[in-house]
């Protein structure tokens, strides 16, 4: 399953499932290659990995989130931005 918060199939159908799934029970999705070339409606531009992040982790709950490794977006997007976390958790 893709993470695509602008898709309203995938908003409809299996993000609301995830989203309403019961308090407790751990959730997960991948973002696969070609997610972060993704264009948000509302903005006219392609999705930033702290956006789906955000979706991820506000709105779907998600536990575990899986960074595909697709370049240019894993080296130029992904990496610095996991950076940014791991300074802020400790890990």
């Amino acid at each position: 399953m893709d993470l695509l918060p602008h898709r309203r199939f995938q908003r409809n159908n299996s993000l609301s499932r995830i989203a309403a799934r019961a308090r407790g029970t751990i959730g997960g999705l991948a973002v696969q290659d070609g997610n972060l070339a993704d264009v948000n409606p509302a903005t006219g531009k392609r999705v930033t990995v702290e956006e789906l992040y955000r979706y991820a982790v506000d709105e779907l709950r998600l536990d575990y989130i899986f960074w595909g490794n697709e370049e240019p977006y894993y080296s130029s997007d992904v990496l610095p931005f996991l950076n940014t976390l791991s300074r802020k958790t400790g890990r």
